[in-house]
């Protein structure tokens, strides 16, 4: 008997001393996922090795199901089986080329390691828990009043969870059962919706557990109890207790913080030098020159005073957007139920605005590529390619 064996043998010794003869099964293996397959082979109460060397692990694995492994469950096998023919580890272990070539490689590189016996050190940080749960093995009862009561304290250690998960919401649960003679039956809850309290989780499973206990014959005691959550709501991942997303403020949180660290009366537009241009540089060129008409160009030395038209549309095509905002809504587009001539009459009047003269204005909108523009008022704005042919006209002369 090796030191490992004779550690195993004392743990289970001391849970039944501790437990008034609650008996375990363990298991040894070289990593989690063996350890935890030999702890199912000499169940009830019993103790298994699967050996280290690479010979030893294959030959275990060879005739093993492959729902013996954690991590493959119902439907999973069911596509194995009709897919691939698959029904142990050793067939998968020869049919690993269709599996890369069949499956995603996230699924095919964790079935390459379950042939193999293999479990990379940083695999279970990697894959991201979809459930939550707890059980808890007990002195085999078949006495209601006890089993209900170990179904709330699971469903309270369940509960506290469901904060810290970062998943979201999960919307369903099931209770897992497990008989004296080591049979188990999972039931899971019809209704879909969240389940975020304690009292949720049990008003839903309490009548799953009344309905198992009436249909099982009175002899049939259980031995182990589960609650287990999952199918979470991804749209409402990490939320806090106030049901906003974590880190995202109220509309009355907000304004309380704003007045704490200074008054509203208190408040400055910010100055030139305070605004990174940069910033702006950086937008797509229609979003850049939609900006750009509605930013009041001022100068330094004098705020108030607006430079004249040649130097605006000088500015509009310098690198460094202006750094100053006109307070005023910005203008997505022409009203569509106006008259053409309006609609027109509106965009000669914001063109003249950043500083075109309304000549070369009418020539881009006599030309042909003005007027196939002009004709798309009612599916999109067309000032922004307006502006790119005043622009293109003027640098070409």
């Amino acid at each position: 008997t090796t030191i490992e064996e004779h550690i195993l043998h004392e743990i289970r010794s001391r849970v039944s001393i501790a437990t008034g003869g609650l008996t375990m099964s363990g298991g040894l293996g070289p990593n989690f996922r063996l350890a935890k397959i030999a702890a199912d082979q000499k169940k009830p109460n019993g103790q298994f090795r699967i050996g280290a060397t690479r010979d030893q692990v294959l030959a275990f694995l060879k005739y093993l199901p492959c729902r013996k492994v954690g991590g493959i469950g119902r439907v999973l096998e069911h596509k194995l089986r009709a897919a691939f023919q698959i029904e142990t580890c050793g067939d998968l272990l020869e049919k690993l080329p269709y599996i890369y070539h069949c499956c995603t490689p996230k699924l095919s590189q964790f079935l390459h390691q379950v042939a193999l016996g293999i479990q990379l050190q940083d695999d279970s940080n990697q894959q991201q828990s979809m459930s939550i749960g707890n059980e808890q093995t007990f002195a085999a009862t078949c006495n209601h009043k006890e089993l209900s009561a170990k179904l709330w304290d699971l469903c309270e250690i369940v509960a506290n969870r469901i904060a810290h998960h970062p998943a979201g919401y999960p919307r369903k649960c099931a209770i897992k059962l497990k008989h004296a003679n080591f049979k188990v039956f999972t039931k899971t809850a019809t209704e879909i919706a969240p389940v975020l309290t304690a009292r949720a989780i049990f008003t839903r499973l309490e009548p799953l557990l009344d309905a198992h206990l009436r249909s099982s014959s009175s002899s049939i005691k259980i031995r182990l109890m589960g609650v287990r959550l999952f199918d979470f709501d991804k749209e409402r991942q990490y939320l806090g207790t106030d049901g906003l997303p974590r880190g995202q403020q109220t509309i009355d949180t907000a304004f309380k913080n704003l007045v704490t660290k200074q008054s509203c009366s208190e408040w400055k537009p910010p100055t030139i030098d305070e605004i990174d241009t940069s910033v702006i540089a950086e937008l797509p060129p229609d979003l850049r020159l939609e900006l750009e008409s509605q930013m009041k160009p001022m100068t330094k030395k004098n705020p108030k005073q607006p430079l004249q038209s040649a130097n605006r549309k000088q500015k509009i095509t310098a690198t460094n957007p202006y750094p100053f905002f006109q307070k005023r809504p910005r203008r997505t587009g022409t009203d569509p139920s106006s008259s053409y001539d309006q609609q027109q009459q509106q965009l000669m009047n914001r063109l003249t605005e950043m500083g075109f003269a309304p000549t070369r204005i009418n020539n881009v909108f006599a030309s042909e590529k003005g007027r196939n523009i002009l004709s798309s008022f009612q599916s999109r704005d067309p000032f922004p390619m307006i502006v790119e042919l005043l622009l293109a006209s003027s640098s070409s002369d």
